[in-house]
């Protein structure tokens, strides 16, 4: 398992605290960068890796990359109301 909170590369307006549960203060001291997970990711996954998370697909957009071995719990388990 894996968490890291990443320094934005453009200033926040609205941190939108209630959906997403990141404040200004959890981000003062943050030091690491989009290009440092993804540094990490590589050296971690390879082409036999099964990745599984939440929402999976966004991540690896955000992040820039492609893993063709993922389970994405949100279309295993769909909201009752349907997509946002």
């Amino acid at each position: 398992v894996r968490h890291y909170l990443v320094l934005p590369s453009k200033p926040i307006d609205n941190y939108f605290t209630e959906f997403s549960g990141i404040t200004k203060e959890m981000l003062e001291h943050v030091t690491v960068r989009k290009t440092d997970v993804q540094n990490i990711l590589r050296r971690l996954i390879d082409s036999t890796t099964i990745l599984v998370g939440h929402s999976l697909d966004s991540d690896l957009k955000v992040l820039h990359m492609n893993h063709r071995r993922n389970i994405d719990t949100a279309a295993l388990y769909p909201h009752a109301k349907g997509l946002p």
